[in-house]
């Protein structure tokens, strides 16, 4: 299997969560959801900046960026994907068709007059950015991958990822996939939520590649209710803000986006997807955390090499943050801005 087709994405209620620095807009897409999204025009002909988040994450997580990019005079839009955070959280899988969410954001910068954008998506969202491209590729005008790569519209085929990731780095990194697409998954992680939540933003080195990755293994970990030492990124105001919006919205929607992604509920229609829209003719930045366990810096070399070799990303560069996991944006806001502004400004 080429190293392209190994992109990664990758119980306590509180208070309400303060939802960061953003005004929230709703706007309700053909088929009846309604997205909650911040959107600011952008100074002059300066360009927008769509932000897409990961799992198990929403725009709380775009906290420290949307500032930085506003201060730079962009415009942004970033939205709480489907099943997150203020927006719609349908219970069908079929709904998280990455093909009908792209089909929503389309909606959403149509609604606010928005023409083109410079697309940057983390994790999963890295995949709802590479299928935006092959289905609106007019909407974009550069693409940014964080803690993941460009993913072409191929099927998933989840065992033979964990295999040959086992093989390369010594452990499976899609092991948790397995867990997320088991019916009570969403009820399992709310009822051990700190056990779950301090896991996947933790920065203690190794905890992924034995707890995360591995097959079985953060069900291992959810079942004996075990804690991971707090990340020193977060706050405790942060710790509880997360938690408050997901003991609210819950996982089934999050969740189902792995659901829909291993049932290959997108096949049909990528296969209808012209040739010339899997080629990304624009500028690609993959950016990875020296630390990340699943988004391993490795794969984004290894996956803009073969594309380039392909043809497939023509003008793709990799940028690796030093000390890094998978959360760059909280952990290193300024180091990712600064990767971001420079790419936003660049050829």
């Amino acid at each position: 299997m080429r190293l392209i087709q190994l992109l990664p994405f990758l119980g306590l209620a509180f208070a309400a969560p303060s939802q960061g620095p953003f005004d929230r807009k709703t706007f309700t897409v053909a088929g009846g959801h309604v997205y909650s999204y911040h959107f600011n025009p952008p100074q002059g002909d300066k360009p927008t900046i769509l932000l897409l988040h990961g799992f198990p994450s929403s725009l709380y997580d775009w906290r420290k960026t949307v500032p930085d990019l506003r201060a730079a005079g962009y415009g942004v839009i970033a939205p709480d994907l489907l099943g997150y955070g203020e927006t719609s959280k349908p219970t069908a899988v079929e709904e998280y068709a990455f093909s009908k969410v792209s089909g929503h954001v389309a909606e959403i910068l149509a609604h606010e007059n928005v023409k083109s954008v410079i697309g940057v998506g983390h994790d999963i969202g890295a995949v709802l950015l590479s299928r935006f491209w092959n289905y609106y590729p007019e909407s974009l005008t550069k693409l940014a991958f964080l803690a993941a790569t460009y993913r072409p519209p191929i099927p998933w085929d989840v065992d033979a990822m964990n295999n040959s990731t086992e093989q390369a780095f010594g452990y499976p990194i899609f092991g948790y996939w397995r867990f997320v697409n088991e019916t009570n998954a969403p009820e399992t992680i709310l009822s051990h939520h700190d056990s779950f939540t301090s896991l996947l933003y933790t920065n203690i080195p190794g905890m992924w590649k034995t707890h995360v990755g591995p097959i079985g293994a953060l069900k291992k970990w959810l079942g004996e209710n075990q804690i991971a030492p707090k990340a020193d990124y977060l706050t405790d105001k942060e710790y509880q803000a997360h938690q408050a919006i997901f003991a609210k919205g819950g996982y089934t929607g999050p969740t189902n986006w792995y659901k829909a992604a291993m049932a290959n509920i997108d096949s049909p229609n990528d296969a209808k997807i012209p040739d010339e829209n899997i080629v990304i003719h624009k500028p690609v930045l993959f950016v990875a955390g020296r630390n990340d366990e699943v988004g391993r810096p490795e794969l984004a070399q290894a996956g803009a090499a073969d594309g380039q070799k392909s043809g497939m990303l023509p003008n793709v560069q990799v940028k690796i943050i030093e000390d890094s996991v998978h959360w760059m944006q909280v952990q290193k806001p300024k180091e990712t801005f600064e990767l971001l502004d420079s790419f936003i400004k660049g050829p």
